[in-house]
């Protein structure tokens, strides 16, 4: 915030006057104030009391007349905001608290608005088009010039409609200039630019006529680090527009920029040093490896998901020693420490929050040079020589006798389907070594060994086995080529093999199958001549505790001939001895089960599309609502919507029973990695307050749902601590299910209730409080609950208190007493 002295920008007005009727206050209100009725000034800057504090002292009170009201409208408030990408939680609530004096001593919160995240940034191939490699940025050789070569683009992204704002609301003229202050004078008013209400007509004394108005607009930094010695970077100092990969300057009525001399202070377009492709640039200058560039907004729409672009290009001269990972991070600007009201500082300012991705890498390498550095094809490894990564052949033109060290990277692994394995390099050295260069050319070769699983199952599991050669003691095998392993199935006795499923098919046995990636197979025994179901599993989609699984059942006589079917998420077939999902489909009767693990029997049955929130264990729950049969043919397909309670690795298992109870037995799909939901969040409007009355917004979000059915409830508590502390407390309860409000008194030492938000009703009255429901409100979410609460806190609560909220969702899930606020009951 801008002061002048103990005086701030921040500005009071009475009865919001129009522009034409405003009359500021030059000094101390008292001077200005009304005598016997006589209108005086109507417009008062504010004091600075502290960090956080601005009082307006010394205004007049006095109504305009008998029975009529005065309105007080404050203006040019600044608080403290997020820079780009630093972690503070997007929906916090920014809040004001009102005290008037000398009246009744109460005091009001307001809310002023909500933390949000601005924007997004993303550095793009040159082409405008695809995300530059994050990992390294674009490769480039030191053996070879470059001159102004295309390197990247830079974009900023609007998260909000009002990320890009202009200085003022002054039209736009054209990027060399910087349009003059236009007047934002209307009460109430909200203008689309980085000023708040600004009147130069104003006196000049103590800033009146600049009072809310910014320095810029909206400035977009781009900060480049690491940069070697001997490379040059060039911006375009407008913004361009991509089309088929090129690049154009901006044209009328698309957003437009210009970069400025420095990221502060007042607009000075820099000048372009150059043209490149028809685009003004200009060259950067670097201090000790670090260059600024900031752009000026000067025209937006205004609009969420509106883009600013910038072009980048690089010159580089060969043979030069330096070499390194240049980094580039995209910002709101400009950067400040600054977190008070201050008279120099700029407006707006930004953290800074560090944040850097590769933009170039310049490496020691050169094309076609005699020493190569590699990883051993078909593995997908990376190597590092002297510090540097490369993911690809490194060739170096390396001088005999010099030393330099040579680093193998393992891929990713998986512990389910891949293993990698570290061999040797192709000179016999470890993992990590180091080389003296020969002065013959040499390639040095990184060897990893890659296993792949090979899963085998049959179906009925007592029907028989599938056996292999070579074998393998846990059914990893080492990846070669045309090296592979044979498949036999072996039927037991009374049962007859009917052919493969899976990664083999048909009944040839046996059958060779490649060792080049992880396989399932199944083998399928007959008996008395009756081929069994076939069960397969896909899961279709997965996001955090949310999965879709799609439980896939062939049966040779026709899907009519499945009386059930069972998915079982477990550590083992009996269970293991640990939580588990099992979910069963009553073919014959078309409705699921879900075996409970916590009461130890089957909950059900519920019709496949119906809301409900019954079938659930200690591990899951199915949203019977989102869950579906399709049965055509020889199939049943189940689609299962699973929410997952906790974080857990399981087995998948199928298991399929026929009307002459055949049964497939368990047969296993894989592994499933469950994620537990997230906790719920919990707020409420205001946080702090000291009326003995106070309208309570409470917000609870991030809550799982189970389709329609509503299930759970939401508590709120105002005591001296959550167990009530031993004083008189008010304590409210909704029933999500009923919709009603209950209230707990400790008077009677039970629930008073039911009442219906928005009816009115006397029946929640206690010693402690009294909840009005005729003024109560609910308002439902897909994954949210807004409730709305009128609560008299009567003077045996009187003294400091805490605000607590409590919720249970559809899943049982308690998130237990959270403390969201204070407050101090008169």
């Amino acid at each position: 915030m801008r002061t002048s002295g103990a005086v701030a920008e921040a500005l009071l007005l009475v009865d919001d006057p129009a522009p034409q009727n405003q009359q500021a206050c030059p000094g101390d209100p008292v001077s200005c104030g009304w005598t016997g009725g006589a209108k005086g000034a109507n417009v008062f800057q504010g004091k600075v009391l502290g960090r956080s504090a601005i009082a307006f002292q010394g205004i007049p009170l006095d109504p305009p007349g008998d029975g009529k009201s005065r309105t007080f409208r404050m203006t040019n408030l600044r608080v403290d905001a997020s820079g780009l990408n630093l972690q503070v939680l997007s929906g916090g609530q920014v809040q004001a608290s009102v005290t008037m004096t000398p009246s009744s001593g109460s005091s009001s919160t307001l809310l002023a608005g909500q933390t949000q995240r601005p924007m997004e940034t993303t550095v793009l191939e040159a082409t405008g088009q695809i995300p530059l490699d994050p990992r390294q940025g674009l490769w480039i050789q030191n053996c070879s010039s470059l001159s102004q070569r295309a390197l990247a683009a830079l974009q900023f992204t609007a998260s909000l409609g009002a990320t890009f704002r202009t200085r003022t609301s002054a039209a736009f003229v054209d990027t060399e200039t910087s349009a003059p202050p236009a007047a934002q004078n209307v009460p109430g008013h909200l203008y689309g630019s980085e000023s708040l209400f600004f009147a130069p007509a104003y006196p000049a004394v103590n800033r009146l006529n600049v009072a809310g108005l910014a320095d810029s607009g909206t400035r977009l930094r781009a900060v480049f680090s690491d940069l070697p010695a001997g490379v040059t970077i060039y911006v375009s100092t407008v913004p361009v527009t991509y089309t088929n990969g090129v690049p154009a300057v901006n044209g009328a009525g698309q957003f437009q920029a210009r970069l400025v001399a420095s990221e502060n202070g007042a607009f000075a377009p820099m000048p372009p040093t150059t043209t490149i492709g028809g685009i003004p640039a200009a060259a950067l200058v670097v201090n000790q490896g670090t260059s600024v560039a900031a752009w000026e907004v000067l025209a937006t729409s205004g609009l969420a998901g509106e883009t600013a672009q910038f072009a980048v290009w690089l010159s580089f001269a060969a043979n030069n020693t330096s070499t390194g990972v240049g980094t580039v991070r995209l910002q709101l600007g400009p950067v400040s420490n600054v977190r008070s009201a201050d008279d120099v500082a700029a407006i707006p300012r930004f953290s800074d929050d560090g944040t850097a991705v590769p933009l170039f890498n310049v490496a020691p390498t050169c094309a076609g040079g005699p020493y190569v550095v590699m990883p051993l094809p078909p593995v997908f490894m990376s190597v590092e020589v002297d510090g540097i990564r490369y993911n690809n052949n490194a060739y170096f033109n390396w001088q005999p006798g010099s030393t330099h060290t040579l680093k193998g990277i393992l891929p990713t692994q998986s512990s389910d389907w891949t293993r990698r394995q570290w061999i040797q390099w192709s000179d016999g050295g470890a993992m990590t070594h180091t080389i003296t260069v020969p002065a013959t050319p040499t390639t040095y070769i990184a060897e990893v060994k890659t296993a792949y699983r090979l899963d085998l199952a049959a179906v009925p599991a007592g029907g028989g086995k599938i056996q292999t050669s070579p074998t393998s003691p846990d059914g990893f095998y080492p990846s070669a080529w045309n090296v592979p392993v044979q498949l036999q199935a072996v039927a037991n006795p009374g049962y007859t093999f009917a052919g493969f499923t899976g990664d083999l098919s048909g009944t040839q046995n046996p059958q060779p199958l490649d060792t080049m990636s992880a396989h399932k197979v199944t083998a399928v025994f007959a008996r008395n001549g009756k081929t069994p179901v076939i069960p397969s599993l896909t899961p279709v989609y997965s996001g955090g505790p949310w999965t879709v699984l799609k439980a896939s059942f062939q049966a040779a006589q026709g899907y009519q001939s499945i009386s059930s079917a069972q998915v079982l998420s477990a550590a083992a077939p009996d269970g293991g001895g640990a939580p588990f999902c099992f979910i069963h489909y009553d073919a014959v009767g078309g409705a699921f089960w879900l075996y409970s693990d916590v009461y130890g029997f089957f909950m059900g049955p519920v019709k496949p599309g119906v809301a409900s929130s019954e079938l659930q264990g200690s591990a899951c729950a199915l949203n019977t609502a989102q869950s579906s049969i399709q049965a055509s043919g020889q199939t049943l397909e189940l689609s299962l919507a699973v929410t997952s309670k906790l974080a857990a690795e399981r087995n998948v298992y199928l298991r399929a029973m026929e009307t002459d109870s055949s049964d497939t037995g368990w047969v296993w799909q894989g592994r499933w990695s469950q994620q537990a939901p997230l906790e719920a969040g919990l707020s409420v409007y205001p946080n702090f307050g000291v009326n003995s009355m106070e309208n309570f917004a409470l917000y609870i979000y991030g809550a799982i749902s189970l389709g329609e059915f509503d299930k759970g409830w939401a508590q709120f508590l105002v005591a001296a601590d959550s167990t009530g502390g031993g004083q008189p407390f008010c304590f409210v309860h909704y029933d999500k299910a009923g919709g009603h409000l209950w209230m707990y008194s400790s008077d009677v030492g039970f629930f008073l209730g039911p009442a219906t938000p928005g009816a009115p009703s006397s029946l929640l009255d206690s010693s402690a409080c009294q909840v009005e429901p005729v003024g109560a409100w609910v308002q439902k979410e897909s994954s949210a609950l807004r409730l709305g609460l009128p609560i008299t806190m009567k003077a045996t609560m009187s003294g400091p208190k805490k605000l607590y909220m409590r919720t249970m969702d559809a899943m049982g899930i308690d998130s237990g007493w959270r403390q969201v606020g204070t407050y101090l009951v008169p």
